[in-house]
């Protein structure tokens, strides 16, 4: 069975100005095949016909046919199928599970509990802070959903699942937060934001456990960007530093301390002195000692190179602080561990000494770790430390530690740097690091940990990179569609626009084999694995899977728009053609519909190629072969391929809208001018049918197409 393919013009880049011609004037001519083909479904959406092919599918027969009612694959069911009307998840035993797209449409009894989306572990956007408390994650930062659920700049992770700080559009926090802390059992918060729970906040909050408050009057921060950057807790103090002036209108310039009662400065000169565009952005505690980083040149009136110590009382430096040539040096992490203080950021000496963005200070002196990080051949940035037991693990924007392969985060074990993974970190930067028990979590930017999916937060346990949650669909990427569907044998191949199908990256194209996801080829976000852009046709002939669809890579290998994976990897068929619509397999040839294709001898084809396992060739001779506007579907009944699309020529014969090809020869379906679609549906695209049902009938049986006013257009089978 070969693929039926149709696109709509906002869906599928570069299909260029004849795709303009198609599709917009058309929308509101719904066209409907009105074929079941004898599959037993039962299907409901109020006021709308049966869906086996409604504008915008891309293959035939509907994917309808091989559903059980639960929307699992029916056993049996061969070939390749449109899947545009349905979304995907996977069961929870990993099998693909499909269900009509829209609320009001049901497959069958129990489909109105489905749940429309898909989802992906970890949040959708940045995380910039991590705090464990006991057995619990908190995280803050940019995003507004964890795990598939509504939680606003921050989410609480316990272990199994992700959950809100607060019910309703208003939980959470407005604006981005940038660091949080926790005393007891209440979380702070702190970051731009103005609005907490719904209520004034700002940028610095508290959640009790089931609802949000403000702190002080609620006026909160304000002067310089006006956000908190740090927190830190000494005994029942609570420290909040960041790029402000004021806290409820008192002077604290950078750096206050709460009480529980009120908000007051750091000893009676001027706080942290800031400098133009200077701010704290990390604080640290040991014993009664705060430690406090940042872009200030200035503490308590004394020099202090963006690193000084709070004793309760008075301000210190710590030697000469850190430099970053003639340019300010920032401090953007602080840890400690026994007797020392470790510091990161993007500076180059501490003390006088050289040290690339990170440093220990011991109480005395300065030192260096090793040769620091790197970014290829320049300064790597340090954005978070943690220690656990004898181990320093460090986060932020580099490759190297020490010369060692670190992409993102690695270890210092005291003596020398490594790498976590067999791949090293994660594809992007860490922004905030924590520890509990023998595991690290990590959040940024990035979205592989090890190789794997892994939004923006990811548990490294000492030996490999997890999840937190596991993805429940094919999402990631942009589209994260589901567009063509085929099956041969036991295995079921899924292609359309997504990165991952749950946390394995896949790239636009995976396979289920009945136990497991697994990707057509190797490697992550490479370019190695599956294509470099959407899939919108399969075809399978025996062994080997045929790909079309608006790619130029497959496995890493130059693929133009159609490809060939035999099971262990990818080949490109000639040159063949910018865009690919349609795929059919009839004997021993593959057949694709497209445009853009010029055979190696000059020979422009037109809308449809045949390709014989060496090359390509066109339906037809001369300068009439194959259609005057690409073909969108394909599909092939005995020895015969029928056509559709546009088109109102097919080898220069009159065909408006579908042709068949014998193998030598293109006919329309029907005589005269009214043969094929014609009238309100001419420019119906090829909606797709089973002809191995419905042509291999007599002739009278034919093919019925319904518009959206009750009209009909038929056509004899012969």
């Amino acid at each position: 069975m070969g693929n039926l393919i149709l696109h709509r013009q906002n869906f599928v880049p570069g299909f260029g100005a004849w795709a303009g011609r198609i599709f917009r004037p058309w929308w509101g001519a719904l066209l409907w095949l009105g074929l079941l083909g004898g599959s037993g479904q039962v299907w409901a959406s109020e006021g709308a016909p049966p869906p086996t092919s409604e504008p915008g599918s891309d293959a035939a027969p509907s994917l309808a046919t091989a559903l059980n009612s639960d929307g699992t694959l029916r056993p049996g069911a061969q070939g390749s199928f449109d899947a545009r009307q349905f979304v995907m998840r996977t069961a929870t035993d990993g099998r693909p599970v499909f269900r009509l797209v829209g609320a009001r449409q049901v497959l069958g009894p129990g489909d109105e509990n489905w749940q429309d989306g898909f989802g992906l572990p970890g949040t959708n956007g940045t995380v910039l802070a991590v705090v464990q408390a006991g057995a619990t994650t908190y995280v803050g930062g940019t995003f507004t959903t964890a795990g598939g659920v509504g939680a606003n700049r921050i989410a609480r992770w316990d272990g199994t699942s992700w959950s809100s700080l607060g019910t309703g559009p208003a939980n959470g926090l407005s604006d981005a937060v940038y660091a949080l802390a926790v005393v007891g059992n209440t979380v702070y918060a702190g970051g731009s934001f103005t609005r907490a729970g719904g209520s004034p906040a700002g940028g610095l909050a508290r959640w009790d456990g089931s609802s949000w408050s403000k702190t002080g009057t609620g006026a909160g921060v304000s002067g310089g960007a006006g956000a908190v950057k740090a927190l830190a807790v000494i005994g029942s103090t609570l420290y909040a530093g960041g790029d402000f002036s004021l806290i409820d209108g008192i002077s604290v310039n950078g750096i206050g301390q709460w009480d529980g009662t009120r908000w007051s400065s750091l000893g009676t000169g001027s706080g942290i002195g800031v400098g133009a565009g200077g701010a704290v952005s990390a604080l640290a505690v040991a014993g009664t000692t705060l430690y406090v980083g940042g872009s200030f040149i200035t503490a308590g009136g004394g020099a202090a190179n963006s690193i000084a110590k709070w004793d309760g009382t008075t301000w210190s430096p710590l030697s000469t602080g850190v430099a970053l040539g003639s340019t300010a040096a920032v401090v953007n992490a602080l840890a400690v561990a026994g007797t020392s203080l470790y510091v990161g950021g993007s500076f180059i000496t501490a003390g006088g000494v050289g040290a690339n963005s990170i440093a220990r200070w011991d109480g005395t002196t300065w030192s260096g770790l090793g040769t620091g990080v790197a970014l290829g051949s320049f300064g790597g940035t340090v954005r978070a430390l943690a220690v656990a037991g004898t181990s320093l693990y460090v986060g932020g924007s580099f490759n190297k530690a020490g010369g060692v392969a670190a992409n993102g985060v690695a270890r210092w074990d005291g003596s020398g740097w490594n790498g976590l993974g067999p791949t090293d970190g994660v594809t992007g930067g860490v922004n905030s690091l924590a520890v509990m028990g023998s595991s690290v979590y990590a959040g940024g930017s990035f979205e592989l940990a090890g190789g794997a999916v892994a939004k923006f937060i990811a548990r490294w346990d000492g030996s490999g990179w997890n999840t937190l949650g596991t993805g429940n669909g094919v999402f990631g990427g942009p589209g994260g569609a589901v567009i063509a569907l085929a099956i041969a044998g036991t295995d079921v191949y899924v292609g359309g626009q997504f990165a991952t199908v749950g946390s394995l990256v896949v790239n636009n194209i995976a396979k289920w084999d009945g136990t497991r996801w697994s990707s057509l080829g190797t490697g992550p976000n490479n370019g190695v694995t599956g294509t470099s852009a959407q899939v919108v046709a399969l075809a399978v002939a025996g062994n080997v899977l045929y790909v079309g669809g608006i790619f130029s890579r497959a496995g890493g290998v130059a693929a133009n728009g159609v490809a060939r994976w035999d099971g262990s990897g990818w080949s490109s068929l000639g040159t063949g053609f910018p865009n690919i619509f349609a795929l059919a397999v009839l004997g021993t040839d593959l057949y694709a519909g497209g445009n853009g294709l010029r055979t190696p001898d000059g020979t422009v084809l037109n809308g449809i190629g045949r390709w014989d396992g060496t090359r390509w060739y066109g339906l037809g001779a001369g300068a009439t072969n194959g259609t005057n506007l690409p073909v969108v579907a394909l599909v092939v009944a005995g020895n015969v391929l029928y056509a559709g699309g546009n088109f109102s020529l097919a080898g220069g014969v009159a065909a408006n809208g579908v042709a068949r090809w014998d193998g030598s020869s293109w006919s329309s379906l029907g005589t005269g001018p009214a043969n094929g679609v014609s009238g309100a549906y001419s420019t119906l695209l090829f909606l797709g049918v089973d002809f191995e049902r419905v042509v291999g009938q007599s002739n009278s049986a034919g093919f019925r197409l319904v518009g959206a006013a009750g009209r009909e257009a038929r056509s004899a089978g012969g």
